[in-house]
């Protein structure tokens, strides 16, 4: 597995502002070129903060951050994640996830959202409902499933 390197925003910003759609996949090579795969959440969050992307949308299957009881987070701050990941209420794959989230944030990106799909239509893009994570500390809010 590789590590993602500092991108290039000024080049990404270029690629996207031109009227094509681009596939980026998160494959990167070592020093001989061997091929590595890189974390997708971590790919993600590394092009965000190249370029100062207003929002960071991470997908998953489980919807976004879920408390001991299986209810979905719907807000939650930085500072407060890193109790549940202590608690094992944060476990496996979404400790990776919320580490880019963190580190997203801290980097300048406006807002992180996890959810389950994003949905386009006529009036554009639509996040499911999903955990929104802010910087600071602030009470989380759940709700019941």
């Amino acid at each position: 597995v590789g590590i993602m390197p500092k991108g290039d925003g000024e080049a990404l910003r270029r690629l996207l502002a031109e009227d094509l759609c681009y596939v980026l996949y998160p494959v990167g090579a070592d020093e001989t070129g061997h091929p590595l795969n890189i974390n997708a959440d971590d790919f993600a969050q590394a092009i965000a903060i190249a370029c100062k992307a207003d929002e960071l949308i991470l997908l998953t299957d489980s919807g976004g951050i879920l408390n001991k009881s299986k209810q979905l987070i719907v807000k939650i701050g930085i500072e407060n994640l890193q109790g549940l990941i202590d608690d094992n209420t944060i476990t496996g794959g979404m400790v990776v996830k919320v580490e880019a989230c963190k580190e997203a944030l801290l980097q300048g990106v406006g807002k992180v959202t996890i959810s389950s799909e994003v949905k386009s239509d006529a009036q554009g893009f639509r996040v499911s409902p999903g955990t929104t994570i802010v910087k600071g500390s602030v009470k989380m809010v759940e709700i019941k499933k």
